[in-house]
């Protein structure tokens, strides 16, 4: 109901542009034009940019299908919430009130319906690695936290918010799930989380003083 008017929505801002690189690069280049730092000015978001080449070939030009997957990727996100709070609380009605609330506030709707406002696809990789990372520290299992460390990945190269997510997965290690971790543990658990953070920052700083210049 909340986003049934997408469905009337068409291009405007930003979503020109996205889909001018899409229609007119190949694959390969695509590829390069998003993973190489060197050829961004402003930020280095190269999933959403290799989304919307997909998109392109699926829709060409009509914009419905664009809005219908960021509704879709909304739907997903409102699910994963729902299994996160479900679980970690052992309470279906605390999730699916979790998940409702999510679904319909009003700030979230305009990322929504802008295909090319990335942080509906950033949070998707946000909440699948807190659910992955949930698993982890439940159950110990280390498939699950090799799946929460490429979803993070995923999410880095979608926002640039998704930064904030090793301490969110602390504070749910510790507040949420209170795992009882030696100090050392910790230390090892979290260490993968921050040494990727640095190349990362290096090249969110490098583009920045571009964009200042």
């Amino acid at each position: 109901v909340t986003y049934f008017s997408a469905r009337n929505i068409g291009f405007w801002s930003d979503d020109y542009a996205f889909i001018e690189i899409a229609a007119r690069l190949s694959f390969l280049e695509n590829l390069m034009w998003y993973f190489d730092p060197r050829l961004q000015s402003l930020w280095y978001r190269p999933i959403p940019g290799m989304l919307w080449w997909i998109e392109w070939r699926l829709f060409h030009d009509d914009p419905l299908g664009y809005h219908l997957v960021y509704v879709l990727i909304h739907l997903a996100n409102c699910l994963l919430l729902y299994a996160i709070v479900a679980h970690v609380f052992r309470n279906w009605l605390s999730g699916f009130a979790s998940a409702l609330v999510y679904a319909g506030i009003s700030v979230y709707s305009h990322a929504v319906l802008r295909p090319s406002d990335e942080t509906a696809l950033a949070v998707l990789f946000y909440l699948l690695t807190v659910l992955f990372w949930v698993h982890f520290l439940l159950e110990q299992n280390w498939r699950h936290y090799v799946c929460a460390y490429l979803f993070f990945v995923l999410a880095l190269f979608s926002k640039e918010a998704s930064v904030t997510l090793p301490v969110m997965l602390f504070l749910v290690d510790r507040l949420l799930v209170d795992s009882k971790t030696p100090i050392n543990q910790l230390a090892r658990r979290y260490l993968p989380l921050f040494l990727i953070l640095i190349p990362y920052l290096r090249v969110g700083t490098v583009l920045t003083d571009y964009a200042v210049f």
